[in-house]
C-alpha cells in the first residue's frame, strides 16, 4: 500500500544508510533514491530498501533517462524501471530535464539543455 509522502525527506545514499537504519529520525518523513542504484543489485544495496521502506516511504529520482536528449528513450531500461516502481508501490518518480550525454553515451552528469527554441521544441515532444 502507497503511503503518503509529505514533509522533509533525505536522499538514502549508501555511506548514511547503516547510521540512518539504526536511528529511523522521526524528523525525516520519507526517503529518495536514484533507481539506478538499485536496479539488477541485490545484496546489502537491497537490503538497505527494504529496511528503509518498512520505516519511511520512499520515492525516486532517476538520473539518466536523458528527457532533453534527441536519442531514443531506452526501451529495456524504462520498462525495468517501471517494473521497480510497480514492484516497490512507489507514489512518484521524477526525473531531469536534462541531457544524459552524447551520441547514447552516458556522461554521468546531469548536463543542461541549450536556451534554444529547438531544445524546448525536443524536449516537450519527448513528454508527451
Amino acid at each position: 500500500m502507497t503511503r503518503d509522502v509529505a514533509g522533509i525527506g533525505l536522499g538514502l545514499r549508501y555511506d548514511l544508510a547503516t547510521e540512518l537504519l539504526e536511528r529511523t529520525p522521526k524528523s525525516i518523513a520519507w526517503l529518495e533514491i536514484h533507481p539506478e542504484n538499485y536496479l539488477g543489485r541485490g545484496g546489502r544495496y537491497q537490503e538497505m530498501l527494504e529496511l528503509a521502506r518498512e520505516d519511511w516511504p520512499v520515492i525516486t529520482h532517476g538520473l539518466s533517462s536523458g528527457l532533453g536528449s534527441v536519442e531514443p528513450f531506452d526501451a529495456s531500461y524504462l520498462k525495468e524501471l517501471g517494473t521497480f516502481l510497480k514492484d516497490l508501490e512507489i507514489p512518484w518518480h521524477t526525473e531531469p530535464l536534462c541531457l544524459a550525454g552524447p551520441d547514447g553515451r552516458f556522461s554521468h552528469d546531469l548536463l543542461p539543455l541549450p536556451f534554444t527554441d529547438e531544445a524546448a521544441t525536443i524536449a516537450s515532444q519527448r513528454l508527451i
